[in-house]
């Protein structure tokens, strides 16, 4: 179904309306137009920089997942069937198997049903925290492990003070460095505070 779908993209052309072979430069008009239908040419590469795929494997609801993607859409003022092309590119795993065998007729539909096949089968809350409070740091990547637990606690009914703990429990670290970090009580907090912890744990 997904090898069927096109996109009808912008494919403005300057024809020459006078005679001869000549053609004529384009005016401040034209050229201003071509610049902004170049300027809104779908690629979905910049769909995938800010959204992560979706595998239908319960790491990410998918009401959060469908959510963000439509943030993105948005803000690059994306049509229907370039809706339709970026979710189906981004279900991959399990997601893109149902994809494949389901029948749907537009973004909408796409949407409905993935709400419909998916929402039931997420985790609670409970199951998340439990992955939450067994998930612990690899090697030295700080940083990268903070992503994950902020991703893996995306639109769990979590307070932001206990999910800090969490992941400062999660980087297992008995020294009295950890201490510092221990002040922090949201996120953002926890975040400005990582440089110096990294540097006196890892590189000092």
């Amino acid at each position: 179904m997904f090898e069927d779908l096109e996109v009808d993209m912008p494919n403005t052309k300057i024809t020459n309306q006078s005679d001869g072979d000549a053609s004529p430069t384009p005016s401040n008009y034209e050229r201003e137009k071509l610049h902004m239908e170049e300027a809104y040419i779908f690629e979905i590469a910049h769909i995938r920089a800010m959204v992560e795929e979706f595998r239908g494997d319960n790491t990410i609801r998918v009401h959060a997942w469908i959510e963000k993607l439509e943030q993105v859409f948005r803000a690059l003022k994306l049509n229907k069937s370039q809706q339709l092309i970026a979710a189906c590119y981004l279900l991959t795993g399990t997601a893109c198997i149902f994809r494949r065998t389901c029948h749907f007729k537009d973004y909408d539909d796409l949407k409905a049903k993935l709400l419909e096949e998916f929402q039931g089968q997420e985790c609670n809350d409970q199951d998340i925290i439990r992955e939450l409070l067994r998930k612990r740091l690899q090697g030295e990547d700080v940083s990268h492990y903070v992503r994950e637990m902020i991703e893996m606690a995306n639109g769990c009914n979590i307070a932001e003070v206990d999910l800090v703990d969490i992941i400062i429990d999660g980087l297992e670290d008995n020294s009295s460095l950890v201490v510092m970090l221990y002040g922090a009580k949201t996120i953002a907090e926890l975040k400005s505070l990582l440089p110096r912890y990294k540097k006196r744990r890892f590189y000092s």
